[in-house]
């Protein structure tokens, strides 16, 4: 398959995730290309018209059309137009993504007529999806990797740090640990690892969690003498207040 139309495939793909981040899992239900629901019938047409990627209100039930284009070139006012049209003869809301930037004028007309327009840049798409790919599909043990790992790595990447946290309520600790490890091994998502171990140490309302976050931090030193002393002011766990001390 030509690389082209293999970035324009993922692309796609990405622009739903990152949408995932962006609105939340809790009001939104998300639908990918080729899923039956990205078949929408037009009325006008009276055609079934396959879109790119598909977002429900779960209480309005309003659907919102995306549309992801991978663009080596400038965004041309004509596709805004295009696609604004095309979402007015669907009766639904639009998202138009795309590599490159939209000029003012373009937000302006969008907005008149309900459709959003986002910009997650080349540079963007690539170095996510690099970092992503770390992923194997397949767990270490043969076990189907749970996909809401790969939300959590975008989260942990945007320093979404509470989204991270949700999206790994029901992942395994093993699970957990393998993402934290990739989180080590980018100099892209350093920082990013620390911040949420530290967040999880601090703010986490479980012990186990807050312990094992200090534990990791612990084993890849970065447990400085300022932020024990921030822990120990505030916690109440013996075993977390023990273990600090001995270190």
């Amino acid at each position: 398959m030509d690389n082209t139309l293999k970035d324009w495939e993922n692309y796609e793909t990405y622009a739903i995730n990152r949408l995932r981040l962006i609105l939340g899992e809790e009001q939104y239900l998300y639908f990918y290309k080729g899923e039956q629901e990205t078949k929408i019938y037009d009325s006008i047409a009276q055609k079934a018209r396959e879109i790119d990627g598909l977002t429900i209100h779960i209480i309005s039930r309003r659907q919102a059309v995306v549309q992801a284009k991978h663009y080596t070139r400038k965004v041309d006012l004509s596709e805004v137009e295009s696609f604004i049209l095309f979402c007015q003869d669907l009766d639904a809301h639009g998202i138009f993504i795309s590599t490159k930037d939209f000029t003012k004028s373009m937000h302006n007309k969008a907005l008149y007529h309900g459709i959003e327009l986002l910009t997650f840049s080349k540079d963007e798409f690539e170095q996510d999806t690099a970092l992503l790919s770390l992923i194997p599909l397949y767990f270490i043990d043969g076990v189907v990797y749970n996909p809401t790992m790969k939300q959590s790595l975008l989260a942990l990447i945007y320093g979404e740090y509470e989204k991270a946290n949700d999206y790994l309520l029901d992942v395994p600790y093993e699970e957990w640990l393998y993402v934290v490890g990739i989180g080590f091994q980018s100099e892209t998502t350093i920082t990013a690892t620390i911040n949420w171990l530290q967040h999880i140490a601090l703010h986490h309302y479980a012990d186990d969690w807050r312990f094992c976050a200090i534990q990791e931090l612990s084993n890849h030193h970065q447990l400085s003498p300022t932020f024990v002393l921030q822990i120990l002011l505030r916690e109440t766990d013996p075993e977390i207040i023990a273990f600090l001390q001995e270190g």
